[in-house]
Formats: structure tokens, C-alpha cells, sequence
């Protein structure tokens, strides 16, 4: 008895959040996911967790507004946005009320600290301002000049040559992907990673 008043609940449960579901898809101009009440869009993104990025660029393309909501049960409400529009708006012109947030600043503590990528409000303003003056610099500049020409003549022109004459193939979104990581870690890390050498090495 109590099994088929349980399963009639769950039917009738069923029913009525697909009926809600049609009514909210049409009536309502949101862009994202199937959606569902309770689930939201749980089914949708457990059968594409091992596609995220392709999946959400997709969804991101056949957006009029270049934007998605993602809302799933047991996680919160996602925005995610393709377009120049509001990233201007939320990295620059109102960029005050967009904080990283605790959750953030906790999850990457131990590899940020309290650095400027990893905080907020007044702490980042000041360590923005001292970045702006040193990122200013006519040094710097000279600094990122030199070790790009480096960085090209040493490593990635030889690399290009040497599989011109070998007749190889190469895989040109994974080198320059590597030379932009040699150039960005030397610079901002003084570490040589040599992810190009590593490259030429397995070829």
C-alpha cells in the first residue's frame, strides 16, 4: 500500500514539474541548458561533465546574447559570458561589485596568497596601483622585449626550421601554446620551464 502511494507520488510529481517546465520554457527568455524544477539542469551537464568547455561553448554560441545560465541541483546559479559587452562591464567599468569572493580567495589561497589576483576591495586597489607603476615602466617593457626575442631566436625559429627539413608535422596551437608559457613564466616568474625544449625533444 505504502509502494504505490509512493510511486503515485512520484508520478504525479513528475508530471506536474514537466508541465511547469514546457510553461517556463516558453514563456520565459532564458538562455542555457534544459532546465528542469528541483534537478534544474543536472541531467544536461552530468551527460556532458567530461566535455564542459565544449559544451558550454556551444551553448554559448546558439545564445542571441552570447550568455547562459547554468543552474543545477546542489550547486549554485552560474552566469557565464561570452560577450565583450559584459566582460568590459564587469572587469572594468563596474568591476567594484564583481568581488572573487571568499569561496575563491580559499580554494587558491595556498597558491596565490595574498596577492593581487587573489584578493579584494581596498587590498587589491592598492596592489593594482603599485603593479600599474611597475608595468609602466620603460624597464619592464624593455625586460618582456628582450626575453620574447630570446625566447624566439633560441627556441621557437629553430624549432620551425628543423621540422621545415624534416618534413614534421606540427602541432602549431601546442608550440605556440608552450611559448607563450616559456615567455609569460621567465617573465613574471623568473622561472625557465623549457616546455618548448621538451616539445623538440619529443618530436
Amino acid at each position: 500500500m505504502f509502494l504505490s502511494l509512493f510511486i503515485f507520488f512520484i508520478l504525479g510529481f513528475l508530471t506536474h514539474s514537466f508541465k511547469l517546465h514546457l510553461k517556463f520554457r516558453n514563456f520565459t527568455p532564458i538562455y542555457g541548458p534544459s532546465s528542469y524544477p528541483i534537478l534544474r539542469c543536472l541531467i544536461s551537464f552530468y551527460k556532458n561533465r567530461h566535455r564542459l568547455l565544449d559544451w558550454y561553448t556551444q551553448l554559448l554560441s546558439e545564445s542571441p546574447t552570447q550568455t547562459i545560465l547554468v543552474q543545477r541541483f546542489g550547486a549554485p546559479q552560474t552566469i557565464i559570458t561570452a560577450n565583450p559587452d559584459n566582460v568590459e562591464y564587469i572587469l572594468k567599468t563596474n568591476f567594484i561589485n564583481y568581488p572573487k569572493g571568499k569561496s575563491f580567495t580559499d580554494i587558491l589561497g595556498d597558491f596565490l596568497g595574498r596577492g593581487i589576483f587573489n584578493v579584494d576591495g581596498e587590498l587589491w586597489s592598492a596592489q593594482r596601483k603599485l603593479a600599474g607603476h611597475e608595468f609602466s615602466t620603460n624597464s619592464l617593457r624593455e625586460f618582456v622585449v628582450k626575453t620574447l626575442e630570446e625566447v624566439v631566436e633560441t627556441r621557437l625559429v629553430p624549432l620551425l626550421i628543423q621540422a621545415a627539413k624534416s618534413g614534421k608535422v606540427l602541432d602549431l596551437q601546442d608550440v605556440l601554446r608552450r611559448f607563450a608559457f616559456d615567455t609569460i613564466c621567465k617573465v613574471s616568474l623568473g622561472t625557465d620551464l623549457h616546455c618548448l625544449d621538451d616539445f623538440y625533444r619529443r618530436k
